[in-house]
C-alpha cells in the first residue's frame, strides 16, 4: 500500500502510529472474518446431515461467536457513536479490508491531519473493475485514538454513504 501523507507539517510524524492504530484493527477484523468464512462453508457441507434445528443452532452459534470477537476487536478502538451504528452485521467471501492487509499493493491511502485531535485516512482501490474507497475519521479522546466515523464510496454511484465498522 502506497500511503501519501498531506498532514500538516507538525503532524507529518502522527501518519504511522495513526495508520498501524486503524489498518492494524481492520486486519484484526479481517482474520475473524475468514474464520467464520471457514465456519459457514463447514456448516454448508454438512447441511444435507443435520435437522433444521441444529442448521439453526449451528448458525446461531456462528454469528454470536462472530459478533462477540467483532466487539472485543472495536470496543476500545472504535467512538460509541460509530458502535451505534451496528458492526459486525453481514459476511460474504470477500474479507471486507482486504486491502488493508500488508501483502495488498494495489491501493493508495491518503493521510490528512490539519488538528492535533482529529486524522482523516482515505484507501482508494480496485476490486472487479470497479474502483472504490474508504474513508476513516480517528478523534483523540484523552490520550487515546479512536474512530469515529467510517464513509465508503463506489464508482458506481460516486456517492460518499456512511457506513459502520
Amino acid at each position: 500500500m502506497k500511503i501519501i501523507n498531506e498532514a500538516d507539517e507538525k503532524f507529518k510524524d502522527k501518519q504511522g502510529e495513526l495508520c498501524e492504530f486503524l489498518f492494524g484493527m481492520l486486519r484484526e477484523i479481517n482474520v475473524i472474518e475468514r474464520k467464520i468464512i471457514e465456519r459457514q462453508d463447514s456448516i454448508s457441507a454438512k447441511i444435507p446431515e443435520l435437522t433444521v434445528a441444529q442448521i439453526d443452532a449451528e448458525w446461531e452459534a456462528l454469528w454470536e461467536d462472530y459478533h462477540k470477537d467483532y466487539q472485543h476487536i472495536v470496543a476500545d478502538r472504535c467512538t460509541e457513536k460509530l458502535l451505534l451504528k451496528t458492526y459486525g452485521m453481514s459476511i460474504n467471501s470477500n474479507i471486507t479490508y482486504r486491502w488493508a492487509e500488508e501483502s495488498y499493493k494495489d491501493c493508495t491511502a491518503v493521510f490528512q491531519m490539519s488538528t492535533p485531535k482529529k486524522a482523516v485516512i482515505e484507501v482508494r482501490y480496485s476490486f472487479g473493475g470497479l474502483d472504490y474507497a474508504d474513508r476513516f475519521t480517528l478523534i483523540k479522546s484523552g490520550e487515546k485514538w479512536l474512530v469515529n466515523a467510517h464513509n465508503w464510496w463506489t464508482a458506481y454511484d460516486n456517492v460518499w454513504h456512511r457506513g459502520h465498522i
